[in-house]
């Protein structure tokens, strides 16, 4: 019996119907889905829709629509503005809370190095204090020579390098020029020194060395100093002025770490470093080691080989300085008698902040432990940070809670003479606040919960006196204004948390393995009364009023992001670049990195349109104008620096004649530096051209 085998209707062509695309539909009924959109999807389809841009730009309804649904102060809305300047208006106030689309649109670039030898998770990114031109300092460590490569970059230019560190060098300076010494060292930490002149930029970098000797020439000298070397470390200050090493050569410090590993670096100042260790028995310690760079000591003969010029460990006793003292301080966890809110783990990162130390743990994103000013100088000791009360706590004082500040502080304002004396009429009184990042920690039967959450901090005083954010104040009032989503700080990796804060305080950024997070803060909000109140803040007269209404600070501006009636800022992600080691901001809209793929950068303003990039580091595409270039880089001509700027304005002119961007009279609008090296450029190309 055969088979008949009937043909698969399936293959068969098909007359589909035609489909319905969303340009299609009437004017009215456009806009009305558009209208549903939220700001950063809104901003996606601007940026990559002619059509939908035109019939937007239309409607002066839908953008008053969109920008209500933004963060902001409606007080400054025109209703009868045009609509390129509601849609300009729009895209400022977007790029500001980072609701435009930067998980789509944000720019990355990887810097990438001819070595494959690079310890990315040891090297480092520090932001100069001097504060001009956003000025990134960047230290690549290579293991194979060793050598640490510093670079600077400021907004608007690639990293430059600078300086090429390598022990060798300082070793040549003191041994003869006919013996190689067999040492081997290992870099394991850099840091940045600031300068005393907060107006100038970091003129030294301290660099943490570990060594092993392997001598061909065994006598007892020697098998001393191969002992000796594996408890011992060499901390050297390199100067980053003009020569490659400073003129007397660079200053050694020989620190003993017997049963114990450096964990993090840190150089508040010229005179002192500290170093946190983590001992044989898991526990934590942290010492200051306090020297002077201009006291050198004399040799000691029963220390020397008389077979080899130089000493026994390769490094010539003369050039060390004598440590002048070592304070030892062990990091207590909690309070005694309290159970650890965390595990007892090793000190992840130190930060200077306004000439304080802050000491991290690896599970929480504020800092620990923090070491003051006055205490570094002037005999020094570590203090704990407070975290939050418990959600029963709060409740049973109304949400407020008096003590010395939690967490990191982020912003500082001062309210002069805002309302009279409650018992003299004729004073008036003035007002200190401030804004803290502080986490509350959560014990469970089995696990430990953190959540991040922004707090205020209110302070009366008479005297007119100004509160900064260095200072730790036991009397200040607390209450939480906001609270930060978006992040899972329950299931961490073994890196922890890596965050940082813009100097601005504006922009927050936290990372857990290879997610990166940032939550867009206007700081204003909270501890400005004008901002914080709105149209009430001109009501409040008395201390008593200002205080009841404190748990409302920040709802007029945030009234699109109230929930239950706390403010809740909702965190953004970066495209991911690879495991993140390190973390920083060059300005508010750039993110610096170094990761498991290399130093990536992400940059987020008004003009990223999901760029990559990939270059290679210590070749620079912009020049520099500032200074001085360094020997060695690689720089570009006038007349291609000039086409860049040509492309880049003329693709700016074409935003201003799509109604992406506006540029007004007497208002120059700055994209990073970008704008400043255009015209930079267009006047060398005008005084070339004259000349010739």
């Amino acid at each position: 019996m055969s088979i008949v085998t009937l043909p698969d209707r399936s293959l068969k062509p098909k007359n589909l119907p035609p489909s319905s695309r969303l340009l299609n539909l009437p004017p009215e009924l456009l806009l009305q889905v558009l209208s549903w959109l939220d700001p950063p999807s809104f901003s996606i389809v601007l940026h990559v829709c002619k059509s939908i841009r035109d019939h937007a730009s239309s409607s002066r309804t839908l953008l008053l629509h969109q920008i209500n649904k933004v963060p902001g102060s409606t007080k400054t809305l025109n209703p009868q503005e045009s609509t390129i300047r509601l849609l300009s208006r729009f895209h400022r106030r977007a790029t500001r809370h980072l609701q435009h689309g930067i998980e789509v649109n944000t720019d990355l670039k990887f810097w990438t190095t001819q070595e494959h030898t690079i310890n990315q998770r040891q090297s480092t990114l520090h932001l100069c204090p001097c504060l001009q031109n956003d000025h990134l300092w960047i230290a690549e460590i290579d293991q194979k020579e060793p050598r640490v490569r510093v670079y600077s970059s400021k907004s608007g230019c690639a990293p430059q390098l600078l300086k090429v560190l390598s022990p060798h060098t300082m070793m040549s300076m003191y041994t003869s020029p006919h013996e190689k010494p067999e040492i081997f060292f290992k870099v394991l930490m850099v840091a940045f020194t600031p300068s005393p002149n907060p107006e100038k930029c970091c003129d030294k970098v301290s660099v943490l060395y570990s060594y092993e000797l392997q001598p061909t020439l065994i006598n007892c000298f020697i098998e001393q100093a191969i002992f000796d070397a594996q408890f011992r470390f060499k901390l050297t200050t390199y100067d980053l002025g003009q020569y490659p090493v400073m003129p007397d050569g660079p200053n050694v410090y020989s620190i003993e770490g017997r049963g114990r590993y450096p964990t993090a670096l840190i150089t508040p100042n010229m005179f002192t470093a500290i170093i946190t260790w983590k001992d044989a028995d898991n526990s934590n310690q942290i010492s200051t080691v306090e020297y002077h760079l201009h006291k050198r000591l004399k040799a000691d003969g029963s220390k020397l080989n008389p077979m080899i010029p130089t000493t026994a460990d390769g490094i010539d006793l003369a050039c060390e300085e004598r440590i002048n003292e070592e304070h030892v301080a062990f990091l207590a966890m909690s309070e005694e008698g309290e159970d650890p809110p965390y595990p007892f783990t090793a000190v992840s990162s130190m930060k200077q902040f306004d000439n304080s130390i802050n000491i991290y743990h690896p599970k929480s994103p504020v800092p620990f432990w923090r070491i003051p000013e006055a205490v570094i100088q002037y005999g020094w000791r570590v203090e704990s940070i407070d975290h939050l009360p418990s959600e029963c706590e709060l409740r049973e004082s109304n949400g407020e809670f008096t003590g010395k500040n939690v967490g990191l502080p982020i912003a500082s304002h001062h309210e002069h003479r805002i309302f009279q004396h409650e018992h003299d009429p004729k004073t008036f009184d003035c007002m200190n606040k401030m804004l803290h990042l502080a986490v509350r920690v959560t014990k469970r039967s089995s696990c430990t919960i953190t959540r991040p959450y922004l707090v205020t901090a209110l302070e009366v005083v008479e005297d007119c006196s100004k509160i900064y954010l260095g200072w730790n104040l036991d009397h200040l009032e607390h209450r939480i204004v906001a609270e930060l989503h978006g992040m899972d700080f329950d299931a961490l990796s073994t890196l922890g948390i890596i965050s940082t804060v813009a100097h601005s305080g504006r922009r927050i950024a936290m990372t857990s393995w290879n997610r990166v997070f940032i939550w867009a803060v206007n700081p204003r909000a909270f501890i400005d009364g004008r901002k914080s109140f709105g149209d009430n803040h001109e009501i409040l007269k008395t201390e008593t009023e200002y205080r009841a209404n404190q748990s409302t600070w920040g709802h007029s501006y945030y009234e699109n992001c109230l929930e239950d009636g706390v403010v809740v800022l909702n965190a953004v992600e970066l495209p991911s670049a690879g495991v993140v080691y390190s973390l920083e901001f060059q300005s508010d809209n750039v993110l610096w990195a170094w990761t498991d793929r290399g130093l990536v950068q992400w940059k987020f303003d008004r003009f990223c349109s999901a760029r990559r990039q990939t270059e290679v580091l210590g070749q620079c595409r912009h020049t520099d104008m500032s200074g001085p270039k360094p020997a060695g880089s690689v720089t570009c001509t006038t007349q291609e620096l000039t086409d860049e700027f040509k492309q880049m304005k003329r693709s700016s002119l074409e935003d201003v004649e799509m109604g992406r961007l506006e540029l007004e009279p007497n208002k120059t609008e700055h994209c990073d530096g970008e704008f400043e090296l255009w015209f930079e450029a267009m006047e060398m190309e005008n005084c070339e051209s004259a000349e010739s």
